[in-house]
């Protein structure tokens, strides 16, 4: 992509308006610093005095209210607008040096690459409570995650008669529809796990849905 060369005299006045640039260094000396871009002036540090472990990567999530850091072993998320030194969450995991990290488009996950051979997703919704799984069973299973990742199975959904091949939750998880062999599309309510309507047309199996009832008003 090609843009116009701004003119030296320019620059001041686009360093005003310019607010929403977010630059940021990590370091072998262990520090993070937030830079005002046009200026260079460093508008913030996190010196993480006393912590263990250099800084290998940082990513800035694209909505630019998070930075992931990956540090040694495990990755640190801090507040972009924030001024503490302490992250808002840490992932542990890798037995390797973490030396990739990347956000998922919409913010959602944390992606960390490391030196132990192993790549990870890491969930940053707070409010994810609930895992479904789908079977060739018959049945959608409905796990509950606790805060340490301990998964519970919670209830098991009984109703499509051969292969269910996909699911997806309401915005609100209170509801869940899916995709069967046979033919049918169901939307179940979680609460009582039971069927609370099914679409009716395919004429071969329903392997994939997708479902967005956000209200965006």
């Amino acid at each position: 992509m090609y843009g116009n060369v701004p003119q030296q005299q320019q620059q001041p006045q686009a360093a005003q308006q310019d607010l929403s640039v977010v630059l940021v260094t990590g370091s072998y000396d262990h520090e993070i610093r937030f830079w005002e871009a046009w200026s260079g002036i460093c508008s913030r540090t996190i010196a993480r005095s006393g912590e263990q472990g250099q800084v290998n990567r940082i990513a800035i999530s694209p909505d630019k209210r998070l930075l992931a850091a990956a540090i040694h072993k495990k990755v640190a998320v801090y507040e972009v607008a924030g001024n503490a030194n302490t992250p808002i969450v840490v992932f542990e995991g890798h037995t390797g040096n973490v030396t990739a990290v990347c956000f998922h488009a919409e913010g959602k996950w944390v992606v960390t690459g490391s030196e132990d051979s192993t790549i990870r997703i890491w969930d940053l919704r707070p409010d994810v409570k609930l895992l479904a799984t789908c079977s060739a069973d018959k049945t959608i299973k409905i796990w509950s995650i606790a805060s340490n990742y301990d998964v519970k199975l919670e209830k098991s959904l009984v109703g499509h008669q051969r292969w269910v091949w996909d699911c997806a939750f309401s915005a609100d998880s209170a509801y869940l529809v899916t995709a069967s062999s046979d033919h049918v599309a169901r939307l179940w309510e979680l609460s009582s796990g039971e069927t609370v309507r099914q679409y009716n047309g395919h004429r071969k199996a329903a392997v994939c849905v997708a479902l967005n009832d956000v209200n965006l008003a």
